[in-house]
Order: C-alpha cells, then sequence, then structure tokens
C-alpha cells in the first residue's frame, strides 16, 4: 500500500507506524513534489502529518480532487478544528487521521 506522506520529519511516529503495517510510506515536503509523485505512481492514500507554514492544505486537497477523486486524504484532528475545514469534511474529501492508524488494518 504506497501511502503518500506530506512531511517535513522522515523519522516522525507516523511514518514508523506506517512502516509497522507493512506499509509503504512516500515523503514529500512539499507540495510540488507530491503532486508530481501523484500524477506518476499508483497511491492508496495520502496523509498529512503536521500542520505546514509553507503549504496551503485547502489547495492541495482541490488540486488532488482535480487528478483523483477518490484518493483518501487524512489530516490531522486540529486541522478539523479550523472553521475553513467544515466545506471540506461535509464533502467527505477528507477525514480525521486516527491516532493508532487503525484506518490501514
Amino acid at each position: 500500500m504506497n501511502i503518500l506522506v506530506i512531511s517535513d520529519n522522515e523519522n516522525s511516529g507516523l511514518i514508523k507506524q506506517l512502516n509497522k503495517k507493512k506499509a509503504v510510506p512516500i515523503i514529500r515536503r512539499t507540495i510540488i513534489a507530491a503532486m508530481d509523485i501523484l500524477r506518476h505512481q499508483d497511491i492508496n492514500s495520502i496523509i498529512f502529518d503536521k500542520q505546514h507554514r509553507h503549504i496551503d492544505v485547502l489547495e492541495f486537497i482541490l488540486n488532488v480532487r482535480d487528478i483523483d477523486r477518490k484518493v483518501p486524504i487524512y489530516v490531522p484532528q486540529e486541522f478539523l478544528e479550523n472553521e475553513n475545514w467544515s466545506k471540506v469534511m461535509i464533502q467527505g474529501w477528507v477525514k480525521p487521521l486516527n491516532k493508532d492508524l487503525a484506518l490501514f488494518n
């Protein structure tokens, strides 16, 4: 299972958990690099590890939906506390990231 992870930290707890679950984390730090992977590889899910100052996450999600409307996108719960997220949550475009990664069992 190829998981595109948007993260600044290749050694994060999330990456370690994905490896334990036998997933293949493909880590990218920038939106441009993430979009390139999405266009050229089969990706099963996208995960944002944490909020990034230099990344417009909502814009990225809209771009992902232009490429692949079915790939699930998971974001940390704290992302969803922002009122701007209500529209994408209602549309079912993003899901909260379960801390124990039960979604990958």
